[in-house]
């Protein structure tokens, strides 16, 4: 009788080890899942904050050049009151800029 209780004591101890060390392994791919969705949402935010800074850099520039057009049409002169080269000039690089972040973002997405 003391050998069954004995048996049935360390099969109980084998047990509780065996699922303890399930619980960790599982518990670390859990940690690790948690780390790299982390890493991957502070990535995702910085990138919607660098595309919204050059968003707003080429609705700037857009406005700007604009405003800069219509005032030039609008003074009936001959004479430029802004810089129309200057201006879209601006635009053009803020463009630039936009594009080579959309391409940027497109080879992230690929690889």
């Amino acid at each position: 009788m003391d050998v069954v209780l004995a048996l049935i004591s360390a099969i109980a101890s084998v047990t509780v080890a065996i699922v303890g060390a399930i619980a960790l392994v599982k518990q670390a791919k859990v940690k690790a899942d948690n780390e790299a969705e982390k890493v991957r949402a502070n990535h995702r935010a910085e990138q919607r904050h660098r595309e919204s800074l050059l968003s707003m850099r080429m609705m700037e520039a857009n406005t700007e050049l604009t405003i800069c057009m219509a005032l030039n049409q609008l003074s009936g002169r001959d004479m430029e009151i802004c810089d129309v080269e200057r201006a879209l000039r601006k635009a053009q690089e803020a463009k630039e800029a936009y594009d080579a972040y959309l391409q940027e973002i497109g080879k992230e997405q690929v690889t």
